[in-house]
């Protein structure tokens, strides 16, 4: 354990197709538009043009930020989820946004 470096702070934030308005029920269609961050880490199950059946893991895409502290971690993930454009479903990345502006 003591080998172990703890240098850097991680985020990880999961962008699924789930309505936050909607007690986040699970939402179901063809991806109109599917844009992800560049410049972050991104591993995306589904893009552009692809359907979100009704039988199905709702997780979109992972979206991965590190960085040296947990003030630039934080304002890089909000940088990088408002650089995430997704049309044709409703998903949470908004109330990703919102959760990590809150100061609490």
């Amino acid at each position: 354990q003591a080998e172990i470096r703890l240098d850097v702070h991680a985020i990880e934030a999961r962008a699924v197709a789930q309505d936050p308005a909607d007690n986040f029920r699970p939402s179901v269609g063809r991806l109109h538009l599917c844009r992800w961050p560049h410049r972050q880490r991104v591993d995306a199950g589904f893009a552009e043009g692809d359907a979100i059946p009704s039988a199905y893991d709702s997780l979109l895409a992972k979206i991965i930020v590190h960085r040296e502290d947990r003030a630039e971690a934080i304002e890089s993930a909000k940088r990088a989820l408002s650089a995430a454009h997704v049309f044709g479903v409703a998903t949470n990345i908004g109330f990703l946004r919102r959760c990590l502006g809150d100061k609490s």
